[in-house]
């Protein structure tokens, strides 16, 4: 399985997907389920931001419930809270335990860190708390994703491994990634010609 983590869900956008974000949301997670025996979508929660999208929230509980998507933990906030005390980074991740439980039903077991923030005191309650830590030198770039696909002309290479995206990014090589899984190569895809290969 090739795990999807999307970062920064739900955040505000103030570009071209504003007032559309849960729409862009729920349209790269529909791409992804297109291939559910080799990709699963692992969006990285919010919690303070996502309140803002209650249909995203509903959403998220849902496909989980169907086991279309394995929610990780982002953050509280858009902040690093990595940079502050073991203490507070515990409390912090104990309140976003109890918003996965009362909002979907659910616990989280990676908490996948905004920028890559790392520190010791994050690691300690990490371990404290019974999760995993996720960095994103843990991850493949997007890009590169696509690049190593397109070179082995198999999706298949990308196995048991973590590719990075953000829901506002451009997506065409997330869509080409897709497009090879379904048809079952690079090179099949590109010669159906759809969209994300024009």
């Amino acid at each position: 399985m090739i795990l999807i983590r999307n970062d920064d869900v739900l955040l505000s956008s103030s570009g071209k997907y504003k007032g559309k974000e849960f729409n862009r949301f729920k349209f790269i997670h529909e791409q992804i389920c297109r291939v559910p025996d080799k990709l699963l979508h692992c969006p990285a929660i919010l919690c303070q931001e996502i309140q803002a999208f209650p249909e995203a929230i509903e959403y998220i509980r849902a496909e989980t419930l169907e086991g279309r998507m394995r929610p990780y933990l982002h953050c509280w906030d858009h902040t690093d809270w990595t940079k502050k005390s073991q203490l507070e980074i515990y409390e912090m991740l104990q309140r976003c335990d109890k918003w996965f439980e009362e909002n979907l039903n659910q616990g989280y077991s990676v908490w996948a860190t905004p920028w890559g923030a790392d520190s010791p005191a994050a690691r300690q309650a990490s371990a404290q708390i019974g999760i995993r830590l996720e960095l994103t030198n843990d991850t493949i770039d997007l890009k590169l994703a696509a690049k190593i696909t397109k070179q082995s002309n198999i999706v298949d290479i990308l196995d048991a491994h973590t590719i990075l995206i953000h829901w506002w990014e451009r997506g065409l090589s997330m869509f080409r990634i897709v497009e090879s899984a379904v048809s079952g190569s690079w090179t099949a895809a590109a010669l159906a010609k759809p969209i994300w290969f024009q």
